[in-house]
């Protein structure tokens, strides 16, 4: 089954007759679409991987959306991630984030946050 999508009334969309509220100031020009760039050193990708998706609940929870995971090689891993509320996600990554980062078997890791220029 085809849905079409539409946009519809106060800038949310309408699929099949349901309206999902999408925020407004995403969708205009001049929004603040902050985005955190994660390098994580580590001692196993094996280790860390299902740790990492384990996480992604807690992260979710703390306005961290992953948009991207790289892996540079077996020590070394890139994230890329929409975030919805800065000081929720730097008071996580403060931290509850410690809990992965030990289970994880994180090193040392590098947050960034930055906004789209």
């Amino acid at each position: 089954m085809r849905h079409r999508v539409r946009p519809g009334p106060q800038a949310g969309f309408i699929i099949r007759g349901t309206r999902f509220q999408i925020l407004r100031a995403r969708l205009f020009k001049g929004a603040d679409m902050t985005q955190m760039i994660a390098h994580y050193a580590i001692s196993d990708y094996a280790r860390f991987k299902p740790a990492f998706d384990a996480d992604a609940e807690d992260r979710g929870n703390n306005s961290l959306s992953l948009l991207q995971l790289w892996r540079e090689d077996n020590g070394n891993v890139w994230a890329l991630f929409q975030v919805g509320d800065a000081k929720a996600a730097r008071a996580y990554l403060d931290g509850a984030a410690g809990v992965f980062n030990s289970q994880a078997g994180v090193q040392g890791v590098d947050y960034h946050f930055v906004e789209t220029a």
